[in-house]
């Protein structure tokens, strides 16, 4: 065998070699940046969710059993409406002090394709902070908005991406669960104050007495 030959013939296991560590590192790296799979998420006929929270853990709605609290529909992309929404609903919670240390502020997403629990995350800490933020499939997602008859329309924009157009209100619950009122965008802080200090005198409602077994 000539030099020739022999050098060729000891390239090829090394181009090989090279050309299998070179996808193992494409596929490590794609192992590294891909985000974690969701919890699987779900939502019954009556608005019963169970999404994924801002750590990634899932949460269950009926966790929020025994505390007041106001959801509100959105997305972190919102450039103005939402983060002044939650600005406003967190300040008035601070103004109540003590009295409001039960009350939840639940933000949960219309755009999951886009809000990550890590996105989530970043938002509410740009928010104010002490925010439940909540994520799902698009499915469950859009059940969990429809259940609560928002309004979700996607606005394609000319430059490419999308915003949203969305209901604004924000809804307030007792600590039973059931709905209590609404708080509408143009509200002042005054009639805020006034609907939170109405759902936190709520009390939550005594458990139905249980029959005695007749012998």
């Amino acid at each position: 065998m000539t030099e020739r030959g022999a050098t060729s013939g000891f390239r090829k296991p090394v181009v090989i070699a090279m050309a299998g560590l070179a996808v193992a590192a494409a596929i490590a790296l794609a192992w590294f940046v891909m985000p974690s799979p969701l919890p699987e998420t779900s939502v019954d006929a009556k608005g019963r969710y169970r999404l994924v929270d801002s750590t990634g853990a899932l949460f269950d709605r009926a966790s929020l059993k025994g505390k007041p609290y106001l959801a509100y529909f959105g997305y972190s992309h919102c450039p103005d409406v939402c983060p002044a929404m939650l600005a406003k609903l967190t300040a008035a919670r601070a103004r109540l002090g003590k009295d409001a240390q039960d009350l939840r502020i639940v933000f949960i997403t219309i755009d999951p394709e886009r809000d990550t629990p890590e996105r989530l995350a970043s938002f509410i800490a740009n928010s104010g902070g002490n925010i439940i933020a909540l994520t799902g499939s698009p499915e469950t997602i859009d059940e969990v908005a429809d259940s609560a008859a928002v309004f979700v329309k996607r606005m394609p924009q000319p430059g490419g991406g999308y915003m949203i157009e969305h209901s604004m209100s924000v809804f307030i619950y007792d600590r039973d669960g059931d709905f209590f009122d609404t708080i509408l965008p143009t509200e002042d802080n005054a009639a805020i104050m006034d609907k939170l200090r109405g759902v936190l005198a709520v009390p939550v409602s005594p458990a139905p007495a249980t029959e005695s077994a007749v012998p």
